[in-house]
């Protein structure tokens, strides 16, 4: 389970999972997403200042070893950026676009527009974060 294989793509997954989301939301879409509060008008996210590091790294950590874990399973052996970002696009469908409907559905977290438009970051975030892992299996297996 835990192979030279695993931990480096673990960690080169984390490293992209932890300050993708960081760079994006606080560099690209700062704007877009400010103005997708909620219908009451609340800010859903914690202000910088209390946020749990610790438990965000952890969370990160954790994402990343079972990302890792489930796409060396699926690979099974053939690691090419291709696959990676196929499998990690797989992913950000699921839990991007699949999930962002529901929480659309049943709560008043965004904007119909602003889930899309998340759900769009998820599959290519995912996307990069699985063509990352699988250079990482490739040059390590």
């Amino acid at each position: 389970m835990l192979s030279k294989s695993r931990i480096l793509s673990t960690l080169g997954g984390f490293i992209f999972i932890f300050l993708g989301p960081w760079m994006f939301f606080t560099f690209i879409a700062n704007s877009f997403f400010e103005n997708q509060k909620t219908a009451v008008g609340k800010n859903l996210m914690r202000p910088d200042d209390q946020m749990d590091m610790i438990l965000l790294t952890v969370g990160c950590l954790i994402l990343a070893y079972a990302f890792s874990t489930l796409y060396s399973k699926w690979a099974r052996g053939a690691h090419n950026f291709g696959q990676g970002f196929e499998f990690g696009a797989w992913l950000g469908v699921f839990t991007g676009l699949g999930d962002g409907l529901i929480m659309y559905a049943t709560s008043n977290m965004m904007s119909l527009t602003g889930h899309i438009a998340d759900g769009i970051w998820w599959i290519v975030w995912l996307g990069i974060t699985g063509g990352v892992v699988s250079l990482i299996y490739r040059k390590t297996s």
